[in-house]
């Protein structure tokens, strides 16, 4: 949240909190406070997205993970700009749209397999 701010002039928690819906001092202490005993409920979440337009959900969510101690270890591979769009992406679709998705990417891996011989 601190980086969001700062990239954005003349934003700060109170501008996000009347977006959001939300009340100051619930912005405030999401930002400021390091480690949480549990990840914000997803309405929290989707508040805060509002609240701060063009953040990523999934690093948004990420970041409330970590400071509740939830660590993921991504890929360095997925760590991508590519790879973030295909997990953003997977997160938006539609239960037969991800499965359409999920089989073209078993097709595409099977493909390679069988070019490399392995």
């Amino acid at each position: 949240m601190h980086e969001w701010v700062d990239r954005h002039p003349g934003e700060n928690w109170s501008t996000i909190a009347r977006r959001a819906g939300m009340p100051r001092s619930t912005v405030h202490d999401w930002a400021t406070r390091e480690t949480r005993r549990q990840t914000p409920n997803p309405a929290t979440l989707e508040r805060l997205l509002v609240g701060m337009p063009g953040v990523d959900p999934i690093e948004l969510r990420q970041a409330a993970a970590d400071a509740a101690g939830y660590r993921f270890e991504m890929p360095d591979e997925a760590n991508t700009p590519e790879g973030r769009l295909l997990v953003t992406t997977f997160s938006k679709l539609d239960d037969r749209r991800r499965e359409e998705l999920c089989a073209r990417a078993r097709y595409l891996f099977q493909e390679m397999t069988e070019a490399n011989g392995t």
